[in-house]
């Protein structure tokens, strides 16, 4: 007779809990939890094992499965998790392994003998109701399963976890909401030109990952902007505004990069524009870089952005 499969400590969490790998956990179990239609809803399920196992299966069963995501909480190092003198309300201040990186599946979800780790599971809901708004016109509720296995399939947890979604839409924000967008480190990363086709895509698919993650305003680099500047250094030139040099003192614009820029934002749903900032932060010491064409070529025409490493 095969060896029973080894079971996993399950339990579902609020999305605020912390669940660190060498620490007990002592948050409360939250299996239920209220969301609107159109709203982004997120819970945690937590599991632990008594041994090593590699490679678990998460699966979701729900009506709800369509627009439902389920990551792995992978753990950060952290050097440095405060100032000094931090006040009482951190969970904990001491370097170490924290709970941090969302990671698909696909890249090991594992179970470390005696260590509590978590799948983060996210609702997008749509817009519109599934099924439907309910008889009495109060709240639907939605159970959605998530069910842990090994890679031979055997089920070796599960948690049942219930969304009441209330019969009305999450009305559009009204905060004005803007986090920097560098899309120079877009190029850098992907290895691609600046403001290549390539560029304008992943641009386009970042602003729109950030829109549906509560961003409305967005960083316009009308000039690079001189922000998180290495000392001595400068960043890669992502000027939406080009600059001509006629003569001596009299310029010339051009606006096609700033009006495919704002087209974009539109199709994306960004409604505000956070234009480039004119001097570093820590002090405004140094202006933007600018460049501009000139009869003998490209020319930078301002002072070299120089500011406090990040």
């Amino acid at each position: 007779m095969a060896d029973a499969p080894i079971r996993l400590e399950t339990r579902c969490l609020s999305s605020l809990s912390k669940v660190f790998a060498d620490a007990e956990l002592h948050d409360r179990a939250v299996n239920r939890g209220t969301a609107l239609w159109g709203e982004v809803y997120a819970f945690q399920v937590a599991f632990r094992s008594p041994e090593l196992i590699k490679f678990l299966q998460v699966t979701v069963e729900s009506e709800l499965q369509p627009w439902t995501t389920v990551r792995s909480v992978a753990l950060s190092p952290s050097e440095m998790p405060t100032f000094a003198d931090p006040d009482p309300g951190y969970l904990r201040t001491a370097p170490g392994l924290y709970p941090d990186l969302l990671l698909p599946p696909e890249q090991g979800v594992h179970a470390v003998q005696q260590q509590w780790r978590s799948v983060w599971i996210t609702v997008a809901l749509p817009a519109q109701g599934v099924t439907g708004a309910a008889e009495d016109g109060g709240s639907e509720a939605y159970g959605i399963t998530v069910k842990l296995s090994d890679r031979e399939g055997q089920l070796l947890g599960q948690e049942r976890f219930t969304l009441d979604v209330l019969p009305h839409g999450l009305p559009e924000q009204r905060l004005i909401h803007t986090e920097w967008f560098h899309c120079d480190c877009i190029a850098t990363q992907y290895d691609v030109d600046v403001f290549s086709e390539q560029h304008w895509q992943l641009i386009e698919s970042y602003a729109g990952n950030a829109v549906r993650h509560g961003v409305n305003m967005l960083l316009t680099p009308l000039f690079t902007p001189p922000l998180d500047t290495v000392v001595g250094g400068e960043r890669p030139t992502v000027q939406l505004i080009g600059v001509e040099q006629v003569g001596s003192r009299d310029y010339r614009f051009d606006f096609s990069l700033l009006e495919r820029w704002i087209a974009m934002c539109r199709r994306v749903g960004v409604r505000y524009y956070e234009m480039s900032h004119l001097f570093t932060q820590w002090g405004a010491a140094h202006a933007p870089k600018i460049v501009a064409r000139t009869d003998s070529g490209t020319k930078l025409h301002a002072t070299r952005t120089v500011s406090r490493p990040v």
